[in-house]
């Protein structure tokens, strides 16, 4: 093995956190943003769905005691929580626990910025943040975690450490990708136990595009105007939208293998999963895609996106002795 299998933990770990504090942050920010101009009852169904992106957007199962109800102090908690690693502030923190294990793998430069963001968010008062102070900050973290991401990039060698960097993030930010399509697109059952379909609401569909930064490339795309098609196709299939599913898997299928190099291995079962999910994007049509069960696609993706993590697991971080003397 070319690196460490501790390294790369670390590595892929914080990457992951990072962009997962900054998918929680844009999508508490920007629904924030849009129940200002919602009813209390419409803002109520709005945030149920929030919430369910929330919780899920990691992969791991609803927490209990998830909150329903938005207000203040339970929106406070989402971002400044510190028992609570869905919270902005516990990505964040477990993102630089990650980062000073492999301190010598990053650059200063990159350091810096991700132990400025926890020192900041540490020494914020919650109690003294009301919505809008929440809405405003959450736009600086946000900001904050584009800076970290630019100066990874424009910084260290892109190597094996940076390519595991990659993977954790394009695996992270699929998977949210997913999920958000799911509780969004996907028709929920009702009180009587009957499937109905997420209200086609402009607002609702702009807000889903924002929480991807994609409203602008999609308005560019699509001339005809916002609807669910498109919008599951351009987050879905789009192979040059950086916050596309298939984009982030082509990157991950990419980066595999240059990890695969480096480590003196041919491709293993990590690139094969992989290569498959890929496949499957590159040759789906969204047409066939609707008119099946939605979302078992889109679940099926995120289930996907955990066999690849699994895989990696095995070939880089829990391998064992044997296997590290036969690559």
């Amino acid at each position: 093995m070319a690196m460490l299998s501790r390294v790369a933990d670390n590595l892929y770990w914080m990457a992951r956190y990072l962009e997962r504090a900054e998918q929680s942050a844009r999508l508490l920010g920007v629904n924030l943003n849009v129940m200002i101009e919602r009813s209390s009852a419409a803002a109520a169904g709005h945030w149920q769905r929030v919430l369910e992106a929330l919780w899920l957007s990691g992969g791991a199962k609803e927490e209990e005691g998830a909150p329903s109800v938005l207000d203040e102090r339970v929106l406070r908690d989402l971002v400044f929580a510190r028992d609570r690693y869905t919270s902005v502030f516990g990505c964040v923190a477990a993102a630089r626990h990650n980062a000073r294990q492999v301190r010598e793998e990053i650059s200063a430069e990159s350091w810096e910025c991700i132990n400025r963001l926890y020192l900041r968010m540490r020494g914020t008062d919650p109690a003294r943040a009301g919505a809008t102070q929440l809405f405003d900050f959450l736009q600086s973290v946000v900001e904050a975690l584009y800076l970290v991401r630019g100066t990874m990039d424009g910084t260290m060698s892109h190597g094996e450490g940076w390519r595991f960097i990659r993977v954790g993030q394009h695996i992270e930010r699929a998977m949210a990708a997913a999920r958000l399509l799911d509780v969004y697109l996907t028709p929920i059952e009702g009180a009587q136990g009957t499937a109905e379909t997420p209200p086609h609401n402009f607002l609702d569909w702009v807000g889903l595009l924002n929480s991807c930064s994609a409203f602008e490339p999609y308005c560019k795309s699509y001339a005809h105007g916002v609807e669910a098609r498109g919008i599951l196709e351009f987050l879905l299939l789009n192979a040059e939208f950086p916050h596309s599913i298939r984009y982030c898997v082509d990157c991950v299928q990419h980066d595999l293998g240059d990890i695969a190099i480096a480590a003196g291995q041919r491709a293993g079962r990590s690139q094969r999963l992989a290569g498959k999910l890929q496949a499957q994007l590159n040759f789906g049509h969204v047409d066939d895609i609707m008119g099946g069960d939605l979302g078992a696609y889109l679940r099926g993706i995120e289930q996907q996106c955990l066999e690849i993590h699994d895989a990696i697991y095995q070939s880089y971080i829990l391998y064992s002795l044997d296997d590290a003397l036969i690559a």
